[in-house]
Parts: C-alpha cells; structure tokens; sequence
C-alpha cells in the first residue's frame, strides 16, 4: 500500500515549480530548509523566514531537492550580497547571511551535532569567536581550469553551487586583490600560449592540460612585502605539442606544454615578483587540487607565515590552516587550555608542520608530534632547528598504541585531525592513554561528535570553543576540552 507521503511526491516533479514555501531552517551544509505538501524541500539556499518559490530539481522518497527562483520576502537575517558572483559562486554560500546569525547558527550546529549523533548534551558551547577578518581572510584558494561551453575556449575561476562547471572569477573577496590580477594574467597568458583546459573523454584519454592554479597569498609580510606563491596542477602529457607566442611577439613556435607552463611561470615571477612558482602533475581524475608529482619548481619552494610572535616556512604542498588570525586565535585557546606551566609533555597528533607544537613548546617541558605526510614532517622538524626549540620531537606515521608505548606518558594531548575525523587505531590508543587532558580541534562537528561518543567512557568533553575559521560559509572549527571520565 502506497503512503500519503509517496502518493504526495510522486505528484511532484523535476521541472515543476514550488509557488510559495517558508524557509524554517537550515541544513547542516547552510541550505535551506522548507515543507510542502508534508515532505521536505531542501533548497540551494534561503534564510529562515524567507517566503520564495522554486524549481523542484530531484524528488527523492521523503525529501524534494529544489533550486530557489524568486524571494517575496526576505529573511530578517539577511543583508547585502558584495560580491557580483555570490549568485552561482560556490565559494562562499553565506554572504547574504548576517554575521550575528551566522556566528549563532554554528555555535547551534556544534550543539545539534553533539546532542543527536554524540548524544551528549552537558557540554558547555561557547560563543563563536569571529574572525578578524571577514573578507580577504584566506591564504591559499584553488581556482579551477575547464572548457568554455560556448566556442571551447578556456575558463579560470571557483565551482559553481553543486556543480562541477566553473566561474569564471573576476572579483572575490577571500583572497587580496593581487589574486584577481593574477588570474586575468593567467587566462590571457593560457590562451596566447596554446595552453588548453584538462578534460576527460568518454575514451578514457583526457584532453587539453591545465587543471587547477592554486594562489598562496599569506597574510606575513616580511620587511613589508607581500607575498605570493603560485602553483599550476596540470595532467600528465607533459609533451604534447602546442602553438604558442612569445610574451610581447607575434611570432609563433611550437613548443612542448610543459615548456609552456615553464613560460607561464617565468612571466609571472617578473610580473607579481612571486616567491615561488611549482608546475606540478596530477594524473587522478578526481577533482581535488592536489598535486601529485612536482615538474618543475621556480624561485623558492616555501614562503613564510606567522601566528602571533612564531613564524614559519611553509612548504607550498602542506597543509597550513587558510585563516592565519582565526588560526592564531585558536592556538592562544589551545596555549590557554592546555595549562602548561614548563613540566608537562604534549602529544600533538596529526601536527602538520608544527605550527601548534611550535607555538606550545615555550611552556612546555617536551613536545612530541605524530604526522603522516613526510615532508610536513620534514618541515616541522627544519622549522623547530632554526627557532632554536630543542624539546620538539618529529615523527611521521599514525596513532596506534603501540606507538603510544616509544615516547614518553603524555600530559596534554593535542588532536587536530582530517575532516574523517579519528580512525578506529587512533581511538583505541586514547582510550589507553593516562594523560590529564586532550584538546581536540575538528572543522567538522558531526565527526567530531561522532569521536566524542566513542571516547565518552574514558573521557568526558567538558567544554567547546568554537572559532569562525571560515566566515561567509557554513563551516566552523571548534577546540574541544576533555578530561578523565574516572580513574
């Protein structure tokens, strides 16, 4: 026998348009939230308290997906968009979003996440702590590369909202002007040089080469220079031919597209006075802007960042949180709430290039860091040699107990692991430990919650400090205190 729910959805469409609906609330992912006909809607987006109507794109058994086509009455937490592209960008969904309702949104979805997947509920939340910066806070995007639907010329821009087309980015707030400028050199130096957007085929050989340019723009400016760092992720025909012209000629030759982008990086280093420049391969067809293997490296092959009075040389394949005043607010609640007082030993697990190990090793007796990726690993350790810190100790590989077993007991153990969250070794290893307290940093609550279940025998979280690492869109990183549930 067929529900009323089902008989309801199935008179509902792809196509068909939803005249009136009332946004009440809000997805984990920032979409909003409607009902018709007793079923869900799940939009794009909207704001409570939004009246709009929408284009029904999906119709699933319990739920509608639906793009929103008109807005006849605003949400009270709405303002201006600033940004001519926020309409289709996928960037940043929250723009339109009030910065006091966004701050209290996340600090509900941390509290929702752990009430109904961590079950917990005596946590204390803070208030979210804003950034210092709510635009041209980011130090790192990943622009991408594709084929122009119309005339197969070449985009260079951000994703679009759900999709895996681009736009083409003329003007974006997160990174610093120069990033624009240096974007628009791009595309017509790409175009001039023969160079063409990475495609897949249906053959199963990909065409064209540019896949991604990633801008690195941190926010240190060493004797009041900015700082930039370029990479460009290609594919791997690296000696494909192509017909190119010199920089200010008219006079074609053909040249490799590796030597190409060898030209393409030169031009940028003279003109942007760039750091560095990294032509690197991916041969994964996965859209993530990663590189797989290094080509070719021009000028310098790190920059420098600084988190209050510690600075860094970041290696531009590392991970480095995007945010740095975020990320130095968050390290000063990390200082504050590890309590150290020059006798305690911390574990800083998942610890990168040391940034948190190396702002904590003035108070702390030793420091010892676990990270899986070799050269962050190899970072840490050069970083540590040259501020002159002896009692850091650099380890590459995973948490399992029997690691737990080659260092010393900790006192303080610091957690900031990937988005997954803690794997099952990683977990069991901290249900052994003794120490008198973890930090456990997450940007993503539900795991984090999820992790928090798991260790609720052996610790108990007794409060959350959240920090807006990431303004305009629906994310949030949170620094978790637990200690001992019994002894």
């Amino acid at each position: 026998m067929t529900s009323a729910s089902q008989t309801q959805a199935n008179s509902c469409s792809p196509g068909d348009v939803l005249d009136y609906l009332v946004v009440t609330d809000l997805t984990v992912e920032g979409r909003g939230l409607a009902r018709h006909n007793g079923m869900v809607v799940f939009l794009d987006r909207g704001l409570p308290g939004a009246h709009v109507s929408a284009r029904v794109v999906q119709v699933k058994k319990r739920v509608i997906e639906a793009v929103v086509l008109e807005v006849f009455q605003h949400s009270p937490h709405v303002r201006p968009l600033w940004c001519p592209h926020a309409e289709e960008c996928g960037a940043c969904l929250w723009q339109h979003c009030s910065r006091e309702f966004e701050l209290e949104w996340k600090r509900k979805r941390i509290e929702e996440s752990f009430f109904r997947i961590g079950k917990l509920s005596d946590i204390e939340i803070s208030a979210v702590q804003p950034s210092p910066k709510e635009r041209e806070y980011r130090n790192k995007m990943a622009y991408a590369f594709t084929k122009a639907p119309e005339g197969g010329g070449l985009l260079l821009g951000l994703r679009k909202r759900k999709e895996h087309t681009v736009v083409e980015v003329t003007e974006c707030g997160m990174q610093p002007a120069p990033a624009m400028d240096i974007l628009k050199h791009v595309r017509r130096a790409a175009k001039r040089l023969g160079l063409a957007a990475w495609t897949p085929s249906a053959q199963g050989v990909p065409t064209g080469y540019l896949r991604f340019l990633v801008i690195h723009t941190p926010e240190y400016a060493p004797a009041g220079q900015q700082q930039f760092f370029v990479e460009c992720i290609t594919g791997a025909n690296h000696d494909e031919p192509v017909s190119a012209y010199a920089e200010h000629s008219e006079k074609k030759e053909f040249l490799s597209q590796t030597e190409a982008v060898r030209l393409l990086g030169e031009e940028l280093i003279r003109a942007f006075k760039l750091t560095g420049f990294a032509h690197l391969e991916r041969k994964q067809h996965s859209n993530v802007a990663q590189g797989e293997r290094l080509i070719r490296q021009i000028g310098a092959s790190s920059y420098e960042e600084r988190f209050g009075e510690l600075v860094l040389t970041v290696p531009h394949n590392v991970f480095l949180q995007t945010n740095t005043g975020a990320a130095s607010l968050l390290y000063n609640l990390i200082a504050r709430e590890a309590r150290l007082d020059g006798s305690q030993i911390v574990w800083d697990i998942y610890s990168g290039i040391g940034s948190i190990a190396l702002y904590l090793a003035p108070q702390a007796r030793e420091v010892y860091c676990l990270e899986i990726q070799a050269d962050a690993v190899i970072a840490a350790q050069n970083n540590s040699e040259r501020l002159g810190f002896a009692n850091c100790f650099f380890y590459q590989g995973v948490l399992t107990p029997e690691r737990t077993k080659s260092v010393p007991k900790a006192d303080v153990i610091i957690l900031d692991p990937p988005r997954a969250g803690l794997d099952n070794s990683a977990l069991e290893a901290l249900r052994q430990t003794t120490a008198d307290r973890i930090l456990y940093v997450s940007c993503d609550a539900g795991t984090q919650a999820r992790d928090l279940a798991e260790l609720a025998r052996h610790w108990k979280p007794i409060r959350c400090l959240p920090v807006d690492m990431f303004p305009n869109t629906p994310h949030v990183e949170s620094l978790v205190v637990l200690e001992p549930a019994k002894r």
